[in-house]
């Protein structure tokens, strides 16, 4: 079902590109090949292929705007087979049952004592 879904959804994705494409902008586009550009003799004829075409944007925009969310409620709902990147963490996810031994932190940053020998700053008598 998913599949169909998938393949309306290609399917309006290219009819509305090939719709916007052929309607008639400020240059007059791809349009003016099928009649957008005002010949008389045209498919549609001048006015006709605009309402047509304008029409024809406004129904597949809406179409695909449902497809798009039908085929996200569909992916969500659906179980289908986990991605193998998934599937190998589920296989060598570690026990949850204890922690992890921490290390002791190292005296690294720690400063050393002064001795007691030689630190006295009055002579000794």
């Amino acid at each position: 079902m998913f599949t169909f879904f998938l393949f309306i959804h290609t399917l309006i994705c290219l009819l509305l590109v090939v719709v916007i494409l052929l309607q008639s902008g400020k240059g007059g586009g791809l349009a003016s090949a099928f009649g957008g550009s005002g010949t008389s003799d045209a498919t549609f004829g001048g006015r006709q292929a605009a309402g047509f075409l304008g029409k024809s944007t406004i129904v597949l925009g809406t179409v695909f705007l449902l497809s798009s969310f039908s085929l996200a409620l569909l992916s969500s709902y659906s179980s289908g087979p986990a991605s193998a990147v998934q599937q190998e963490l589920q296989n060598s996810a570690a026990p949850l049952g204890a922690p992890a031994p921490v290390a002791a932190p190292s005296n690294l940053f720690q400063e050393e004592a002064p001795s007691q020998e030689g630190d006295s700053a009055a002579p000794q008598q």
